[in-house]
């Protein structure tokens, strides 16, 4: 019997990453900052593929995003 691969654990910083790179847009990409913060990843720190748009900085996100956490 042939011996299966082991399956592939995805860290924090690999999920953030995938949501990061398929972001289409500057909505999407917010969120995608968003969950990566829930997940505890620091998006500034990652290295994702950047298509070099203006939307496409965690940095631009990350003041808004902590600013809605302090409201909950």
């Amino acid at each position: 019997m042939p011996t299966l691969p082991e399956p592939e654990i995805y860290t924090a910083e690999r999920k953030a990453e995938f949501l990061l790179n398929n972001a289409l847009d500057a909505e999407e990409y917010r969120w995608a900052v968003e969950e990566a913060c829930r997940l505890g990843v620091d998006p500034t720190r990652l290295e994702h593929i950047s298509r070099d748009l203006p939307w496409q900085n965690p940095a631009l996100y990350l003041p808004e995003i902590a600013i809605a956490a302090l409201r909950k």
